[in-house]
């Protein structure tokens, strides 16, 4: 726990404070987060997450990591692995998965996409 962050979100989720106080804490807030998630991109070995998680997780500035290693792959579509394989700037790719699994699940209102 982070003394500060906690201060801060207690400025942040207090309605009789100060409309623009409450507003710079949220923003000193995502801040830390921001500070905190570059530090763990930069210094971990090994980072789990979903594809798209990875894609929004991940900065320019974060570390590259050379393997992506995919689970439960014939879960995913491509758009979603090209999401984590671009945000991680790997060189290698580990499929694992078995014939057993389900399809990637596709959410959407297209009747033919849905069938597919």
């Amino acid at each position: 726990r982070m003394p500060e962050v906690i201060r801060l979100r207690q400025i942040a989720n207090d309605p009789s404070g100060d409309l623009q106080d409450r507003q710079s804490a949220g923003y000193d807030i995502k801040q830390y987060t921001n500070d905190v998630q570059t530090m763990i991109m930069r210094t971990a070995p090994v980072v789990v997450t979903s594809c798209i998680s990875a894609q929004q997780m991940l900065s320019d500035d974060s570390a590259a990591f050379p393997i992506v290693v995919l689970d439960e792959a014939a879960q995913t579509t491509e758009p979603a692995l090209m999401c984590a394989l671009t945000a991680a700037r790997a060189d290698q790719l580990i499929m694992v998965g078995d014939t057993k699994q389900l399809p990637p699940t596709v959410t959407s209102q297209n009747v033919e996409l849905r069938k597919s």
